[in-house]
Order: C-alpha cells, then structure tokens, then sequence
C-alpha cells in the first residue's frame, strides 16, 4: 500500500549494549562481546579504550602513550575513522563509533569467529608432528595456509592503496575464519 512505518528510538538511562566476555586486548583498548538492544540483540564486537588501568604495550619504540591521555583518544579515534573507511572483505567493518554513558569512547565491530593464523600454523604443525596428516598431503595442508596470508595480502594491498599502513601485522592479529 506504500505506506512506510518509522520506528523512534529513545535511551533514556539505559545502555544501548549489554556487555558480555572479553574477546582481546591490545596496547590502547580490548575488544568484547557485545549485544546490540537496538538491533534485535545482534552480537558485535566492541573495541573499548583501556582505562589507563589496562595493558599497554612498551616493546616497541615510539610506544602508546596512556590510554587515559588526550594522545590515546585521538590515536583510538584515528584508527575507528581509518578503519572505516577501508571496505574490503579482508578487513574487517566498523559499524559505529560512540561513547558509552560512562565516557569511554568504543567502536562497533562484526563478530569475527575463528582463529589466529597463528594458531592455525601451530595446529597444522602439531598434526604434522604426530602424524595426524601424512608427509604426502602436507602440501594441501600449506596451500590452505598460503591461501589465509593471499587474503592478509589482498587485504594489505588495498589498505596501502588508500595510504593506510597496518604497523602491526603479524600471524597473532590475523583472523582466518
């Protein structure tokens, strides 16, 4: 009949999300289950800052500054609105940026299930070690690997295209799945 219905969302105290288990943590923020009340309770993935009680990662030089310090926010914002802009089926999708009633500044995430590539070179190791894949299909077993890291590079291709270097890269920060 043509007639369009509109739905007005109104929070008056109550958050947006319900906050579930920890999924990572890195050098300004740690990222959580999270379910979305707005849209029919779908799960994402919620990168939160730390709260300067939080790990920050001081291997590197030139490494994060606070995560309570005006630097951290502009540095975690800077990487939601970079990450935004990337649209390619190997990196993965911001879906919003906000801040929580509390203040802490998060972005929203598709829910990414699988493992490390990491992980996955170990297991592939480890079955080769006991056995559990013959000598023979060993080479099927590296195409499926190589097969991940074409997609990390396809990925990383087009990032670097639009001037956007990942300076993080490695097997542990790589999702197959």
């Amino acid at each position: 009949d043509g007639s369009t219905m509109t739905i007005v969302l109104s929070r008056t105290e109550q958050d947006r999300y319900v906050m579930g288990r920890e999924l990572g943590r890195g050098g300004l923020g740690r990222v959580v289950l999270a379910l979305d009340r707005d849209l029919m309770s779908r799960e994402v993935a919620m990168k939160l800052m730390l709260d300067g009680q939080g790990e920050v990662d001081v291997r590197h030089a030139g490494a994060s500054p606070s995560p309570s310090t005006p630097p951290a926010r502009e540095r975690f914002l800077e990487e939601a609105q970079i990450t935004a802009q990337l649209q390619h089926p190997n990196i993965v999708a911001v879906y919003e940026l906000g801040t929580r009633p509390g203040g802490d500044l998060y972005y929203t995430m598709p829910v990414i299930t699988g493992r490390s590539l990491k992980d996955e070179i170990r297991a592939a190791h480890a079955r080769l070690a006991k056995a559990e894949i013959p000598p023979e299909a060993w080479g099927l077993e590296r195409l499926k690997l190589i097969a991940a890291y074409q997609g990390l590079c396809h990925g990383l291709s087009y990032a670097h295209a639009r001037g956007v270097i990942h300076r993080d890269v490695k097997p542990a920060n790589v999702m197959v799945g």
